[in-house]
C-alpha cells in the first residue's frame, strides 16, 4: 500500500485490535505506507522455503493461521495459532535463520495478512515503545504455548493433550464445534490417527466430546449421568 490516504486505511483497520492501537509515530507511519496487504484463501496450506530469508514480518488482521513445524519426512507438529491482530513471531527468525527453520502455515478462514517489510523493524524497535511492547507481549504470549505444548508432549496423557488442544481452538475460534478431521488433529499434536481415533473414543463415551463428520464437539470433563472423568495426566477415573 502506497499513500497518505492508504495509510489512514490501514490504521483505521488497525484500531480495530486492542494491542496494535496505542502503536504510533513516524517510523509506523513509514511501515504502515511501505506494508503490503495479503488475501489468502480459506484452507490454503503454504510451506515456507527454508533456504530462503524472509523480506517481511507478518501481522494477521482477520482470520487465523495454524503454524507448524514439518519434518524431513514430511511429519508435522502444531507450534501455536495466530490470531487476528496477532504478531507472526517465526516471522521474525526467520530474517536471519532462513536454514534453521521449516515451517507450514494453514489458514482457518479467509485470511487478512498484512506484510511489513523487514527494513523498518529496526527503526521501530528503536524508537517506538508501543511497537516493542507489543512484540514483547506476542514474543511472551508464543513462548507460553511453546511451553505447554512441551510439556504436555512429555509429561501429559494423550486424552488429556487432546483437551487441551481442543480447549484452545474453542477459546481462539468462540466456537465449541470444531470442523476438524481425526488425521488433522494427529497431526496437530504429532500422533498418529489411529491413537487419536481411539482416545476421542473414549472421551466421547466420558462425554468430554461429541463426534461427527469431521467435526468434534467439546462438551467438557464430565457430564451429568457420566461417571468417568480425566485426571491431568489423561488416565480415565471414576
Amino acid at each position: 500500500m502506497t499513500g497518505i490516504s492508504d495509510v489512514f486505511e490501514l490504521k483505521a483497520m488497525l484500531q480495530q485490535h486492542a494491542g496494535l492501537q496505542s502503536i504510533n509515530g513516524p517510523e509506523w507511519d513509514a511501515a504502515l505506507a511501505d506494508a503490503t496487504l495479503v488475501r489468502i484463501p480459506r484452507n490454503t496450506t503454504l510451506t515456507r522455503d527454508s533456504g530462503t530469508a524472509s523480506t517481511h514480518f507478518s501481522i494477521v488482521l482477520s482470520g487465523g493461521v495454524k503454524i507448524h513445524s514439518v519434518s524431513k519426512d514430511g511429519r508435522t507438529f502444531s507450534i501455536y495459532r495466530v490470531k487476528a491482530g496477532e504478531l507472526c513471531v517465526l516471522s521474525l527468525p526467520a530474517v536471519h535463520m532462513p536454514r534453521r527453520l521449516l515451517v507450514q502455515m494453514s489458514t482457518e478462514g479467509e485470511v487478512l495478512r498484512l506484510n511489513i517489510p523487514v527494513k523498518h523493524l529496526s527503526h521501530l524497535l528503536a524508537n517506538s515503545i508501543a511497537f516493542r511492547r507489543y512484540l514483547m507481549a506476542s514474543i511472551s504470549a508464543h513462548a507460553a504455548t511453546l511451553i505447554n505444548r512441551i510439556e504436555e508432549s512429555t509429561f501429559a496423557g494423550l486424552h488429556t493433550r487432546i483437551l487441551s488442544h481442543l480447549r484452545e481452538i474453542c477459546a481462539g475460534s468462540g466456537c465449541s464445534n470444531i470442523p476438524i478431521s481425526h488425521q488433522e488433529l494427529a497431526d496437530e499434536l504429532g500422533s498418529t490417527r489411529e491413537a487419536v481415533s481411539r482416545a476421542l473414543k473414549e472421551l466421547e463415551r466420558s462425554g468430554a466430546v461429541k463426534l461427527g463428520r469431521r467435526m468434534i464437539a467439546l462438551a467438557g470433563n464430565r457430564v451429568p449421568g457420566s461417571t468417568a472423568s480425566y485426571s491431568a495426566d489423561g488416565v480415565a477415573s471414576s
